[in-house]
């Protein structure tokens, strides 16, 4: 079955189950497309779901730049990651959700705490696989490098860089869905728009079919997310033997 064979099936049966349905939490398929159409046509989808989405990229850019590079630097001096082992292990161990009040203390309800929150919860898997990626570049790499004279920077681009590299990625795979589920978290806390406040407003006010429209655009999200990631990945790495 085919990528898509099996949610077109999904849907299918789901639109067919549901038709008949009378119950208050459970509407038919058909009319919470129907709601979803209303939000489009109003504009209220498009508003939400590009301030989901900006909240999304900004924490994104974040989670590139300092969970690389924070992890190049820990990952090739491990005198530094001895010495901050400990901070690394508390705060990896600390939730984001258990964060979001002083967040909202500190950073105040807007687009700042809802980035640092995603932000600050995603960004482990790619540092971490960061990490590991870059000191499996070790000291057989360097002597390859030192034989050759390669420069600093041709070391760090040229070696360092492509050998980590398929650890980064699959510590991207992980952060990105995960990211996107801390969005909805972060806008049902601190945000007046986005669909993650939006499907609270439709549960406090039961419109029940915008909130299961809510949750479905959700998930369609980190599916499309997924998908678009695993080719660019293949772009990426078509020279890595796994690829092939």
């Amino acid at each position: 079955m085919t990528a898509t064979g099996l949610p077109a099936l999904i849907i299918g049966a789901w639109w067919l189950l549901s038709a008949d349905s009378t119950s208050f939490y459970f509407p038919p398929l058909r009319e919470i497309v129907e709601a979803g159409a209303e939000q489009w046509r109003t504009g209220e989808l498009q508003r939400n779901l590009g301030a989901s989405a900006g909240n999304w990229v900004i924490a994104l850019c974040i989670i590139l730049i300092a969970g690389i590079g924070a992890g190049f630097v820990l990952g090739r001096y491990r005198g530094v990651h001895q010495a901050l082992f400990p901070v690394l292990e508390f705060a990896r161990s600390m939730p984001a959700v258990v964060l979001l009040p002083v967040m909202l203390l500190v950073l105040g309800q807007g687009r700042s705490m809802q980035v640092a929150a995603i932000a600050y919860a995603a960004v482990w898997p790619v540092l971490l696989n960061s990490i590991e990626g870059f000191r499996s570049a070790g000291s057989q790499m360097d002597d390859v490098a030192r034989s050759y004279r390669l420069s600093r920077w041709d070391r760090v681009t040229r070696i360092e860089i492509p050998a980590a590299l398929p650890r980064i990625l699959s510590g991207v795979a992980v952060s990105l869905p995960l990211a996107v589920g801390v969005v909805v978290i972060a806008e049902m806390v601190g945000s007046t728009e986005g669909l993650g406040h939006a499907i609270l407003r439709a549960q406090q006010t039961f419109e029940v079919r915008d909130m299961w429209f809510g949750t479905i655009v959700i998930g369609s999200l980190g599916y499309v997310v997924t998908v678009v990631y695993r080719w660019l990945c293949w772009v990426l790495l078509r020279w890595h033997p796994e690829t092939n």
